[in-house]
Formats: structure tokens, sequence, C-alpha cells
């Protein structure tokens, strides 16, 4: 399988490192890229004592990886940057409503369009003509101007990458931007940038990534289409959120990228005695003496202790809390501040969020 998950308890396990450090002995020119600076901080210190690990081993942070690129891009070579595409836009958008009003909603919303731009070029979704009389026939006039925004900006920018260049692109543009023929924009340069350095690689991994952005996505997916070797590290310790990442996280995923799935290992015992209860139990024996809180609950007939179902939110819990703390207050102190005082550090006690089984 070219993408293989390796679970462990936690990103520092000497398991997972000791994977990782066999991954690095066992592969070529291997990219490392970490979720976060104190990830990559770790595995730079792990991998240290490899000998030769450096010239085969590249690992920083996803954001340090992209920003290189980048630079290189602004430094090296002519490019449709992004401030450039924002004016572009701008110009599209002067171009297309001469109504002040909607030119006025438009413009205001421009940051978002653009993003929303980026998103449809960046996944390659074309707006055909059908599409957009479809939308101006089913939707609101917002929805179909602000997908005509979209439809015009980049058949611009698909223009100004190629050696044709139409009139009407020329119109939008007039004479405050010259720019030259077959010049691609940033956001397609550093796709061209990331295919030549996975065509070098032998093997990725990305580390300690919960969420995955498009632009992961894509690495992930190119790598694959290469036949490169693909890992993810994943930290699973708690079944509730192993859940999450194995079955919505991972799973859709793979899905995406329409690569095979196989669940990790989860890597939480049955019982584990570090959970909560039990580890108030070892704390604290002398409370845990009696079977059972319920058992004890059974013969408390002043009301003293009160054990509550649990709430299906925070808020519903806190809301409790307050008014059953009022309400004892009202009835016992009234308005009288020392007496409350004394009640609150006394006579009240809470024990939130105890899972009893």
């Amino acid at each position: 399988m070219a993408i293989e998950i390796i679970s462990s308890k936690d990103l520092s396990e000497n398991e997972l490192s000791q994977k990782l450090k066999n991954i690095y002995l066992s592969s070529e020119n291997v990219i490392h890229l970490c979720a976060t600076q104190s990830v990559k901080e770790l595995r730079i210190s792990e991998s240290e004592l490899i000998p030769y690990y450096s010239t085969k081993v590249n690992i920083q942070t996803f954001s340090e990886f992209i920003k290189n690129i980048q630079n290189e891009i602004y430094q090296n070579k002519l490019c449709i940057k992004i401030g450039d595409q924002r004016y572009i836009l701008k110009k599209v958008i002067d171009y297309l409503f001469s109504n002040k009003d909607t030119h006025s909603l438009m413009d205001s919303m421009r940051y978002k369009i653009f993003k929303l731009c980026e998103f449809l070029r960046f996944h390659n979704i074309a707006i055909s003509n059908t599409c957009l009389e479809l939308i101006k026939n089913d939707y609101s006039d917002f929805e179909y101007n602000l997908f005509n925004v979209c439809k015009e900006f980049n058949t611009v920018m698909d223009e100004l990458e190629s050696e044709n260049i139409s009139h009407r692109t020329n119109q939008i543009l007039g004479t405050d931007i010259n720019i030259e023929k077959n010049i691609k924009s940033v956001g397609t340069m550093t796709k061209d940038s990331i295919n030549q350095i996975l065509s070098e690689t032998g093997t990725i991994i990305l580390d300690g990534f919960l969420f995955f952005t498009d632009m992961q996505k894509y690495i992930i997916q190119v790598s694959a289409n290469l036949s490169k070797k693909v890992y993810l590290t994943a930290k699973l310790n708690n079944k509730i959120t192993d859940k999450y990442l194995t079955e919505h996280i991972f799973k859709t995923l793979f899905n995406d990228l329409k690569q095979p799935y196989i669940a990790p290992k989860s890597n939480t015992p049955e019982n584990n005695s570090l959970t909560s209860i039990n580890l108030l139990k070892n704390e604290y024996p002398n409370i845990f003496k009696i079977k059972s809180i319920i058992e004890k609950h059974n013969h408390i007939k002043d009301e003293t202790i009160k054990i509550i179902q649990p709430f299906s939110n925070r808020e519903l819990e806190w809301q409790f809390i307050v008014q059953e703390i009022s309400s004892k207050l009202e009835k016992t102190c009234k308005d009288d501040e020392d007496k409350i005082k004394t009640c609150l550090s006394n006579d009240i006690a809470l024990i939130v969020n105890l899972k009893i089984k």
C-alpha cells in the first residue's frame, strides 16, 4: 500500500521513534514534514544519533516546506503574485458591475471571493456557461454574481498563463496592468515545484497532523501517484478521539484520495489505569472503600449528597449547579454576606464530571 498510518500512544513514544528511524535507514531522500515546530525539534533530536541522517532526511515543518518553495519562486522566477491576483480580481469586479450597490457589495467581499477563486483554481474546477446559467435560473442574483466573478477571474488568469489573451481580458485589465504572456501564478508554480521535488524524493512522512489541508492532500496524492511511500503518524490513545480520527479524518482522507484504507490499530487498552476514575481510586482509596457511590447514596436520607444524571452539554450542567447553589443560599443565608461566605467555604462541595460505571 502506498500510504501507511503509523499509530502510537504518543508522538514521543520510543516505538514510534524506532519505526521512523527504520524508515530513515531503509529509504533514500526522505522528506519528513511535521505539523508543529515542537514535533520537528523532537524528530531532529531523535534522529541526530543516526549516522549520516542529515544527508538522507529533510525534517521541517509543513509551513516551512511551502514557505521555502514560494520564497525561491519569488526570488528567482517571474510569477503573478498574490497581491497582483487580488488587484486583478478588483479589476474584474470593476468591469462587471456598473450598479453602485452591487459593485460595493462585491468589492466588500473581495477577500472571501478571492479565497473561493483560489479553491476553484487549486482543484481545477471550471465554471461553464451552462452551469452559470443554471445558477442564474435557480438561485439568487447575489449567488449568480458571486460565481460570475469567479468565472471571469479564472478565465483572465488562465489566459495570462497561456499565450492567448483575449480582447475582453485586455479590456478588463486596462492599461495599468502590464503582465507578460505565459507567466504563471504563484499557486500554479508552487504545485509545479512540489511535483518536481516529490519526483526526486523516495519517501514522504507527514507527522502529527490531525486534519489535512488541500495542499497537504495534494502532496499525499501526488506522492501516491508517483508510487512513493507515504507514512502518516497518528496519536491514538483515547477511545473517543481514536474513533473520530480513524472513522472520520483518516477514512475520509483515504476516500478523497481514492486510496485503499486499513484502520490503524488503537493503542487504548480496555482497562486504562490512567482514566479519571481509576486515578481517583489510586490517589484517594478511602473514598472508594464502598462498592459504589450509588450503594452509599441509597443509605443517605438527609440529601446531603445528590447524584445527578449527566446533562447533554456543559452549559446545562453549570446552569443546574448555579441554580442549586442559589437555592441553598436563599434558604439558609438570605442576605447575610458572612453566612454566604461561610456556606460557600464549608458547606458546599462539587464533584463535576465523575463517571460512574
